[in-house]
């Protein structure tokens, strides 16, 4: 069962309302069981932050982690993640994706989040499995790190945390309101008690007063929780197998080949994004018919994205997220593409990684990656600082 599909459908609902109310009433015995310490929480020898939320997909967490990591990194603290590993085909209890200095498991044993997070992160080591204890522990036997990042931890409550951020999509934060499998909640809103810190993610233009009254609800029932804000903005787009374009400057690809690390950085964006900030894209790309395809929770973010930086798509094609695609996918996509007279390609990093191993030598059509940040206010930077000792 696609959870969106009950957001979009009340019939199925309906349907499926006495399974989300059984499954939100465990989930709620799940966590006061742990609150009265009949199912134990353990504690790992360093700071532990959680990042996760309460819906299914779609609110940046991937991305939120990878900024942490690297802003704790800057300061000179040494961080590790450890993450489940979703869809992991690589089942063993510890499995290390990369050691800070090479990347051990690719896309299919270690899951695409994780291979893009290592793959961004040189020097931040990045370990999957479903314990995160043990996980977690067998980090501080191997890299001694001062933090560990807990990905997607809002519902691992086996494990301490020092804290525990809350992310949620500035619009439409709560899907239906609905429990899964009614709706898209992982639990009920009565788990935004377990929060220190709320974050909402891409903010920009079109969440518009939304934004003021998920921050002024958020306020309003925990006035002694921050509530942050933050916004998404485009920074790197390179060419897979051909060239890597760093918003404005293009390098060859024997001097960044494309593995560990990806190029990172590139110019500051308007936040949020203005139509037409392309950023040095409109070089590449200005003029030109572009197809754009995503497996993504949300794939309308990412073409609003598109048309923000004033490219002419021609199509779009959304995948259901997380999709696993196959070489007869991108001959397809190719075949669309050259129908439309598009003459570049565009898809999301998270894409790129599930991709890269069914491209050829060469495309008949270019597939550009466009990548994405997290940008935050100054406040959350300090209140990271004050909460872990920085």
């Amino acid at each position: 069962m696609n959870p969106q599909l009950a957001t979009r459908n009340s019939q199925l609902v309906t349907l499926l309302l006495p399974f989300g109310y059984l499954y939100g009433q465990v989930m709620r015995l799940r966590s006061r069981l742990y609150d009265i310490g009949l199912f134990k929480t353990r504690s790992l020898p360093c700071r532990v932050i959680s990042i996760g939320n309460l819906t299914l997909g779609g609110t940046g967490k991937t991305p939120v982690t990878m900024w942490l990591a690297d802003y704790i990194r800057s300061k000179g603290k040494k961080v590790t993640i450890v993450s489940r590993g979703y869809r992991a085909k690589n089942k063993r209890p510890v499995s290390i994706v990369s050691d800070g200095q090479r990347i051990i498991l690719g896309p299919d044993e270690a899951g695409d989040e994780p291979f893009m997070m290592a793959r961004n992160l040189p020097g931040v080591p990045l370990l999957i499995g479903k314990e995160r204890f043990l996980v977690g522990m067998r980090a501080i036997e191997d890299f001694s790190p001062d933090v560990v990042l807990l990905d997607d931890g809002y519902q691992h409550l086996g494990l301490a945390r020092d804290l525990n951020l809350l992310l949620l999509r500035t619009v439409k934060p709560f899907g239906n309101g609905r429990v899964f499998p009614a709706g898209t909640l992982r639990e009920p809103l009565s788990a935004l008690k377990r929060a220190d810190a709320f974050i909402l993610t891409y903010a920009g233009e079109e969440a518009g007063s939304v934004m003021e009254e998920q921050w002024l609800f958020l306020q309003e029932r925990f006035p002694n929780k921050p509530v942050f804000v933050s916004y998404c903005k485009p920074v790197s787009f390179y060419l897979l197998n051909e060239t890597f374009i760093r918003l404005g400057r293009t390098k060859d690809k024997g001097d960044n080949p494309p593995s560990i690390p990806f190029t990172k950085g590139g110019p500051t964006l308007t936040t949020p994004l203005k139509k037409g900030d392309t950023g040095g894209l409109g070089g590449l790309l200005g003029g030109k018919k572009v197809l754009a395809f995503c497996g993504i929770a949300h794939p309308e973010s990412f073409r609003k994205t598109l048309i923000h930086l004033g490219i002419d798509l021609v199509d779009f094609i959304a995948y259901r997220d997380h999709y696993d695609y196959h070489r007869s996918d991108l001959e397809q996509i190719e075949e669309k593409a050259a129908g439309k007279g598009a003459e570049f390609i565009i898809t999301t990093e998270k894409d790129a990684v599930k991709i890269d191993k069914l491209i050829g030598s060469r495309m008949p059509i270019p597939i550009g990656i466009l990548r994405t940040e997290f940008t935050f206010e100054h406040k959350f930077t300090s209140f990271i600082d004050d909460r872990i000792g920085i």
